[in-house]
């Protein structure tokens, strides 16, 4: 690809050319990708020029409707290697793109879970209310006999509990 301009010179002066080498002047894909939120760059595909920093983040947590929500656990990418990591933790990183290069943000889906104990003083449960991960764990403590009731909001998988019990 030709690239030229044309000057109009009136008079005695002084001209100076700069020539890059094609692997300097290269235009590079940025990809960006992501099923939630909305990550700046936006998702799609745009033309860097080679050696251009790129700074990405994106917004976490992001609200997936009653009950739900999307936390970015990190990214991942492929291109650019020697600046960018194939993977990374957090909502942000910055690199020079060098090559075509794909960023991926990965997200996990939380539910708001509400546990409690009846009667009130029966005992206690972990994790107390909150968002948890799909799988959460609770165990809950007591000296009487009580009944755990865990609630989730319409959008939450079904909720399947196991009891254990002890007596000394």
């Amino acid at each position: 690809m030709s690239r030229f301009s044309m000057v109009a010179l009136a008079g005695i002066v002084s001209l100076l050319a700069l020539f890059v080498t094609s692997a300097y002047a290269q235009d590079v894909t940025l990809t960006i990708r992501s099923k939630y939120g909305s990550p700046d760059p936006p998702v799609g595909s745009w033309i860097c020029p080679t050696g251009t920093v790129i700074h990405a983040s994106v917004g976490s947590p992001v609200s997936g409707g009653s009950g739900a929500r999307y936390l970015c656990t990190g990214w991942k990418a492929k291109g650019s290697a020697g600046t960018l990591p194939p993977s990374g933790t957090g909502t942000s990183i910055a690199f020079s793109i060098t090559t075509n290069t794909t960023l991926t943000w990965l997200w996990k889906t939380q539910y708001y879970f509400a546990a409690t104990t009846d009667p009130p003083e029966g005992g206690y449960v972990t994790p107390p209310s909150g968002w948890e991960s799909v799988g959460i764990s609770a165990s809950k403590k007591s000296d009487s006999p009580c009944i755990v009731r865990l609630s989730a909001k319409n959008s939450a998988p079904k909720v399947h509990m196991a009891v254990q019990s002890s007596v000394s």
